[in-house]
């Protein structure tokens, strides 16, 4: 994760591309969210094409030594710090990986 917040942008930046990232779109949530965090937090996330477009369910995680429910990602959801409960349907911001 860091890797992708942090190095790729500065290794971007670095090679002279004007967009260093990291690259974020706006999808729905699939299901509710509730999660409570000291500090910004970034969720593995799996995106989901269905009918009416992308959207986006978290990953069952348990936290930064967990690689093996970091492995099937393709993003990361973007939780705020403090209390955060999210409804089916509200529009997250994701990382793409």
């Amino acid at each position: 994760m860091c890797f992708e917040l942090f190095v790729r942008p500065a290794l971007r930046i670095l090679g002279g591309h004007g967009e260093a990232g990291p690259r974020t779109i706006k999808v729905p949530a699939v299901e509710a969210i509730a999660e409570s965090n000291d500090r910004p937090t970034y969720r593995p996330a799996k995106l989901e094409l269905g009918e009416m477009g992308w959207s986006v369910r978290v990953l069952p995680w348990s936290g930064a030594p967990d690689l093996v429910g970091l492995q099937p990602a393709d993003a990361l959801l973007v939780l705020p710090a403090g209390d955060t409960r999210v409804d089916r349907g509200a529009i997250m911001d994701v990382v793409l990986l």
